[in-house]
């Protein structure tokens, strides 16, 4: 599991975490939950679309749900440990569940400043 990565971290600290493989994306049935043994923590209807790693052993091991990658990966990370997760791989969008989502609207995207304070990108 993920348990190696967050185990022991403090405020403070950096984990990183970077997965390139295969992902997969699935459909939840109604009546039934993400075919992963974990239910849908987003609370997503019936026929909604989630993903999943699929780790070179997937075949024996089983893909890696994006609830269990949630519950496993990000909700036990204390206040002020910082995640960066590079995930390279197809249908991955929402992986970590994430409660926000970005979409560029723009081809720029703000800078924020070390003050905390967030810069319209500057400058053409």
């Amino acid at each position: 599991g993920f348990q190696w990565l967050i185990e022991g971290a403090q405020a403070g600290d950096s984990l990183f975490f970077h997965y390139s493989g295969h992902g997969s994306s699935y459909t939840q049935e109604a009546g039934g939950g993400n075919g992963g043994g974990a239910g849908d923590e987003k609370g997503a209807d019936a026929g909604s679309c989630d993903e999943a790693l699929c780790p070179v052993d997937f075949r024996t091991a089983g893909m890696i749900f994006d609830d269990e990658v949630y519950r496993f990966l990000v909700a036990p990370l204390r206040e002020g440990v910082l995640l960066t997760c590079v995930i390279d791989c197809c249908q991955a969008g929402t992986i970590l569940h994430l409660p926000f989502a970005f979409k560029a609207s723009t081809g720029r995207l703000p800078m924020a400043s070390t003050s905390g304070q967030i810069d319209g990108g500057g400058a053409d």
